[in-house]
C-alpha cells in the first residue's frame, strides 16, 4: 500500500498542468507565426497560413474549455 495515495493524484495534476501549459504556448507560437506569414505571404501560402492561425485558435479555445470543465469537475468532488 502506498502510505501517500493523495500523491498520485497531485503529480498526475501536475503533469496534466505542464503539458496543457507547455502545449498552449506553443499554440501561440504558431499563432503569431500565422499572422505573420497571413499578412506577408502571396498566393497559396497565405491560405495555408490562414488555416493555421484558425487551427491554432480552435486548439486555443479547446484547451481553455477543458480547463474550465476540470475545475468544475474537480471542485465537486
Amino acid at each position: 500500500m502506498d502510505p501517500n495515495p493523495g500523491k498520485a493524484k497531485t503529480t498526475a495534476m501536475t503533469l496534466r498542468s505542464l503539458y496543457l501549459t507547455t502545449c498552449t504556448s506553443l499554440i501561440l507560437l504558431y499563432f503569431a507565426e500565422g499572422i505573420v506569414r497571413t499578412s506577408t505571404d502571396t498566393g497559396m501560402g497565405r491560405w495555408l497560413a490562414a488555416g493555421e492561425t484558425l487551427l491554432s485558435v480552435i486548439y486555443f479555445c479547446a484547451a481553455i474549455g477543458y480547463v474550465r470543465l476540470s475545475r468544475n469537475r474537480d471542485d465537486h468532488k
